[in-house]
């Protein structure tokens, strides 16, 4: 056997598989961290906002019931406890007081501003240690599963340049927790699976409790419980009360860290309901043909590795491997689960994208295996596995590339914004579609214009709207489906043949569009 593959998976190499994880995280770290400041002091992103101001306002009112549900309240404690501590901290080396505490400014959907931009910077600097702890998590997993750290490290790697991961961690969202938390429960199930305590079950249900409360489409990650158990027990009955002690320990687990589900369950149960009815019936630019579209994505955005991850889940039915059938349960499950949803987005298929880094990488460690024990010369040998490498993480990183200069450059929202500073007369009454740049209410009479699509030419009018700024963030996904959106597309189309065009903006791919309208205008 080659010492490279000694190093790698006979444990002999641990203090050089150590270093290499140390790199993959440090690459991780640094992509995630390259786009924290995303358009700061500006709030762009539709749903950031909202969930802060649920922090704050725990904060500024000592209040722990959120009042608010669409999430549930794992991530809202967590961040609500550094926000705290980060106003406690200015509080004692200053005279700042709760009352002080400076809200998002919003004036329609993805258009903001903040006035202390370190409150948006502490939130998504603890989402990205989230995310590292995911690609950590994602080498313990492998590592535990096959007893390979090659297996590990290559599916350390994929988790750390993921677009979405990547994206989301970068977020103040509770996306990337979720994904977290999942691998947590994978972490603790791989446990139950080789020693079958108690305990582990305690514990692993624990944190499933924990992950429905970091967001609801959690609950499926208590599949891999149950299949750890059953792989192990087979279907012999004497110790199925592990499980439903489990499922005990999961419904305290969501009750420690969502108290107010019970305490205030008449808030609580109508937002819940709601955020679940939104899944179910889709949202205008991200609904239908959900399964189609995650295989799309999955192909377009994590390439290889997809692949790579069926491949294995193949071979393991084939061989009856119980371990790796543990780890490929929860995609499976999960895959269906969100597919029979009409909404779908690549920060709902998140949880399961590190299983499928885990199940590809068993797959390219054989692959690279194979390659290292081939008689081809050492040169050509190496040849080929790094053009091997550079192939597999061409699609991943060209898109986590150009997603994050997105986030570090700017585009048309902010140099439209300047734009309108600089050209169009203070006092103008300006509508804003939502997504739009920011327009000063102290400089411009602002008009928000709420719901999805244009508001007939006379409502503008009845307003005295001079001007009127069209985002792509919300026509853009009108016109990028036009056989499932025609009738909204026409509605545009005519809005705009009404309106004289004043200036269109492409930069950063992101189309901004401002008009003018004509009071005589009918």
């Amino acid at each position: 056997m080659l010492k490279t593959e000694n190093n790698f998976l006979s444990g002999a190499g641990w203090l050089k598989n150590k270093v290499y994880l140390f790199v993959i995280v440090a690459i991780g770290l640094g992509l995630r961290i390259f786009g924290i400041l995303w358009g700061l002091p500006y709030l762009y992103h539709p749903d950031e906002y909202q969930i802060v101001q649920v922090y704050l306002a725990m904060v500024r009112n000592l209040d722990l019931n959120p009042h608010w549900f669409t999430y549930p309240s794992f991530t809202i404690y967590v961040n609500s406890f550094f926000y705290g501590l980060y106003f406690f901290v200015r509080h004692l080396f200053g005279s700042y007081n709760r009352s002080d505490i400076s809200f998002p400014k919003v004036l329609v959907i993805g258009t903001g501003i903040i006035d202390d931009p370190n409150i948006f910077i502490l939130g998504r600097g603890l989402s990205i240690l989230f995310g590292i702890g995911v690609v950590i998590l994602v080498y313990l997993c492998a590592l535990k599963a096959t007893g390979k750290p090659l297996a590990g490290l290559i599916a350390a790697l994929f988790t750390a340049i993921s677009p979405v991961n990547v994206e989301q961690s970068r977020l103040i969202l509770p996306n990337i927790f979720v994904a977290f938390l999942v691998m947590v429960v994978l972490w603790i199930s791989l446990q139950i699976y080789t020693s079958g305590k108690l305990l582990l079950y305690l514990l692993a249900g624990l944190f499933v409790g924990f992950t429905i409360a970091a967001k609801y489409n959690g609950v499926v990650v208590f599949v891999i419980i149950i299949a750890a158990h059953f792989l192990r027990n087979g279907y012999r009955l004497e110790k199925i009360h592990y499980l439903l002690l489990a499922l005990i320990s999961s419904i305290a687990g969501f009750l420690i860290v969502t108290p107010y589900a019970v305490l205030d369950f008449h808030t609580f149960f109508p937002m819940m309901l709601e955020a679940r009815n939104q899944y179910a019936s889709g949202w205008p630019g991200q609904e239908g043909q959900a399964f189609l579209w995650y295989i799309n994505y999955l192909i377009s955005y994590e390439g290889v590795i997809f692949i790579a991850a069926l491949m294995t889940i193949v071979i393991a039915l084939i061989k009856r491997d119980k371990l790796v059938l543990l780890i490929s349960i929860f995609p499976i499950t999960y895959f269906i689960f969100i597919s029979s949803m009409q909404i779908r987005n690549d920060k709902t298929i998140l949880p399961m994208i590190p299983f499928l880094h885990i199940l590809g990488g068993i797959s390219l460690s054989m692959l690279f295996i194979y390659l290292c024990k081939s008689s081809t010369k050492k040169s050509l040998k190496w040849l080929g596995i790094g053009g091997m490498v550079l192939i597999f993480l061409l699609i991943p990183i060209d898109k986590t590339i150009k997603t994050t200069i997105s986030a570090i450059q700017p585009n048309s929202r902010e140099t439209a914004r300047i734009w309108i500073e600089k050209n169009i007369p203070r006092g103008s009454h300006i509508a804003l579609e939502a997504y739009s740049p920011y327009v000063s209410p102290k400089k411009y009479h602002v008009i928000p214009v709420q719901g999805f699509g244009p508001q007939s030419l006379s409502w503008y009018t009845e307003r005295d709207v001079e001007y009127l700024i069209f985002s792509q963030g919300m026509f853009g996904r009108y016109f990028s489906e036009p056989e499932k959106y025609k009738r909204m597309i026409e509605e545009y189309a005519n809005t705009f043949s009404r309106l004289d065009p004043v200036k269109f903006f492409y930069d950063g791919n992101y189309e901004i569009r401002i008009y003018q309208v004509h009071q005589s205008g009918n």
